[in-house]
């Protein structure tokens, strides 16, 4: 019979330890491969990484249960094939991103908003851009004060901020799957007898369960 009191903390269990390796893949990643820039969307910027690392956490689980299907020595090759794979994926997608992430924002304030076109350029802007034809996009954001809604049209900028974010998310899975990929292809090629010692000597140093059994003889 099915009793949540029983089942509740093993789940809890096993999505805690999901949580842990999808924090340390998601902060290793996060290193280089940064949130795209949303402008003055302060909070969708922050909901954005936090859907990343769920991203990461649920791909982790799926993966671990890949690797808990080959396990063996000789499906260290195809994990090492898969993290190849996953790598030239990742480099791809990654060069993709940047080359976006720079064409659709400019910086300003210390950091980097998103932009629109000349042909997304709103009438105010159109007219001040003829009479400047030499101004940069920095220098066209500056003079507006940042108000970029006043430069360009919402829709236009909405939806490069919306393909930016999109391409963020799809690039986690592969960073993810190319890293648990390299590491299953290292512990299939471990040889068995070492993790054997590994996990015998764990276990000679914890106390046995003799240590703490009394005797029953008669009093």
């Amino acid at each position: 019979m099915f009793q949540l009191s029983t089942v509740l903390p093993k789940f809890r269990s096993h999505w805690n330890t999901l949580v842990l390796i999808g924090a340390w893949l998601f902060s290793y990643v996060g290193g280089f491969l940064l949130a795209p820039p949303v402008g003055s969307y302060d909070a969708y910027e922050r909901s954005l990484a936090r859907f990343g690392q769920f991203v990461m956490t649920a791909f982790a689980g799926l993966i671990i249960l890949v690797c808990s299907r080959y396990p063996r020595r000789k499906d260290s090759t195809r994990w090492g094939i898969t993290a190849a794979t996953g790598l030239i994926v990742c480099l791809s997608l990654y060069a993709v991103f940047v080359s976006l992430s720079v064409s659709y924002s400019c910086n300003y304030n210390n950091g980097r908003i998103i932009i629109g076109t000349d042909a997304d350029l709103t009438r105010t802007a159109s007219e001040y851009k003829r009479n400047n034809p030499d101004i940069t996009n920095e220098e066209l954001v500056m003079d507006f004060a940042g108000e970029v809604e006043a430069i360009w049209t919402p829709a236009s900028m909405e939806w490069r901020r919306q393909k930016l974010a999109a391409l963020y998310i799809f690039c986690l899975p592969f960073f993810a799957l190319t890293i648990m990929s390299l590491v299953q292809a290292f512990i299939c090629r471990t040889p068995k007898k070492s993790v054997d010692a590994a996990n015998s000597a764990a276990n000679d140093s914890s106390p046995g369960q003799d240590e703490y059994r009394q005797p029953s003889g008669k009093k």
